[in-house]
């Protein structure tokens, strides 16, 4: 979504005062959001389940947490790259490290599984692309990261445009 040059473009204006005054806004939106926040405590779960949670194992819908936590991973990177503060990396990092370790599945007894690997994996994904710059990002959790999003979320996608959108 986007290259260095626009971090650099936006990071010299914020620097230099001369972001516009919406930019500047939604900058300092982002600096006070929940999920940026240092005592933002993530959740990582085994299963995404959003939709029927019969045979999942779970008693009912809990993709709030991938939800949140993608959130936040997506937002620290931004402003790891805005103010270059490491705090946020490796809040990030830890976020998509941990997920990655406990998270095998998205699930569901309908399709709504598919809405949320859409939706959390491309959040996750936009955060890693953005955090892979990261020289802090050991290589073998970054390579666990990509791996995780491939064969938890890209999977999930593969079905939908495969099976669903061919049928119609």
């Amino acid at each position: 979504m986007f290259n260095q040059a626009d971090f650099d473009r936006v990071k010299g204006m914020l620097n230099d005062g001369t972001a516009p005054q919406a930019v500047k806004d939604e900058f300092q939106n982002l600096k006070n959001s929940t999920y940026t926040a240092p005592g933002y405590v993530h959740n990582p779960q085994t299963k995404i389940v959003r939709g029927d949670a019969t045979g999942t194992g779970f008693p009912g819908e809990n993709y709030g947490y991938a939800m949140r936590d993608a959130a936040s991973a997506y937002q620290k990177a931004l402003l790891w790259k805005l103010t270059d503060d490491v705090q946020y990396a490796e809040a990030a990092v830890k976020i998509m490290n941990d997920w990655a370790a406990v998270c095998t599945e998205v699930a569901s007894n309908d399709a709504n599984h598919i809405l949320a690997a859409g939706c959390q994996g491309y959040t996750f994904a936009n955060a890693a692309e953005i955090m892979q710059t990261y020289n802090g990002w050991n290589a073998n959790d970054l390579a666990a990261v990509k791996s995780w999003l491939v064969r938890v979320f890209a999977s999930k996608n593969k079905d939908l445009s495969y099976i669903h959108i061919s049928e119609h």
